[in-house]
């Protein structure tokens, strides 16, 4: 019995692994990277537990013997970074949760996605936001919803599915803002950090007074293990997410206090994205009796230590 994560090099991926690993588990790992250092060290920490797979699953999806359970975690990236053009995270995502489906989807026990609190942002929707709001986008034409919108219709085709012999569980985890060591994109935890490494002063702070739901990684972790192992969550559509509003000064605050800068040494700038997101996890509490852990603040010294040992 293995599980697979797709994505596994990754920042939530690798930690999805090593978490697994140590429980005892068969590990396969697919990923489009090479093997990085940190993949290298599994495979020696955990001879014979652990397998890794370097494929674009767009093209190539290998087919190992014994997988019984996935973690969908692989993605292009494309919100406000624009890491990737519109077209081609509508087409990558998509092509890989359809071509994960179709080669394991007859065989599997159960596989768990993970999709994104993007797909509440695109309207005006309540706040906290619980997992029964309508989804939709006031202006689904703008590239900046392609991610969540793929990632929406990735979680159409996860409920949708149904193998010619068999059809697996399935479990959707939302989440939201994940950050914590490791971290590989820049996303807005990392880019303050590397620019205050690099001397910026006063740092400057766009869209200051927004609030996100950060979620340390392995509050999320923990999170989607669970949503895997409970029948409970079988079928559903699950926030895995902070229910407390943290606002990007405060975020940027809590950096460079925990770097030994004044906290105070910012410079607000409006850009003017969503300007607030909550999940509600009353759902995750009630099913899986999960709830984040780690807060805001030991979340941040954790990932500047480990940014600054490196």
């Amino acid at each position: 019995m293995k599980t697979l994560i797709t994505g596994g090099a990754g920042f939530i991926g690798l930690r999805l692994a090593d978490t697994l690993l140590a429980q005892g588990k068969e590990v396969v790992v697919f990923d489009i990277q090479q093997a990085t250092p940190a993949i290298e060290y599994l495979a020696k920490r955990y001879p014979g537990k652990f397998y890794y797979y370097e494929t674009d699953l767009v093209y190539t999806i290998p087919k190992v013997e014994g997988i019984t359970e996935i973690y969908h975690v692989a993605g292009a990236i494309g919100t406000k970074q624009l890491i990737n053009p519109a077209f081609d995270v509508l087409y990558i995502n998509i092509a890989m949760m359809r071509n994960i489906l179709n080669i394991y989807g007859n065989s599997i026990r159960k596989i768990v996605f993970t999709s994104t609190a993007e797909v509440y942002t695109g309207q005006l929707v309540a706040l906290p936001t619980d997992e029964k709001v309508n989804i939709g986008w006031d202006d689904p034409y703008n590239p900046r919803w392609a991610y969540a919108q793929a990632k929406f219709f990735c979680e159409l085709l996860v409920r949708n599915f149904k193998g010619s012999k068999h059809t697996p569980k399935w479990s959707i985890a939302r989440l939201s803002n994940v950050y914590g060591e490791g971290m590989q994109q820049k996303y807005v935890v990392k880019a303050f950090i590397e620019r205050i490494k690099a001397g910026e002063h006063p740092l400057k702070v766009g869209s200051a007074l927004d609030t996100r739901p950060f979620t340390f990684v392995t509050d999320t972790v923990a999170g989607l293990i669970s949503m895997m192992e409970s029948d409970k969550a079988n079928g559903e559509i699950i926030n895995i997410g902070n229910p407390v509003e943290v606002t990007i000064a405060e975020l940027a605050g809590l950096i460079l206090e925990a770097m030994g800068k004044n906290r105070h040494d910012v410079l607000y700038d409006h850009i003017g994205q969503v300007e607030r997101r909550l999940p509600s996890v009353a759902k995750a509490d009630v099913l899986l009796d999960w709830q984040p852990k780690v807060k805001i603040e030991d979340g941040i010294k954790r990932t500047v230590d480990w940014y600054e040992s490196i």
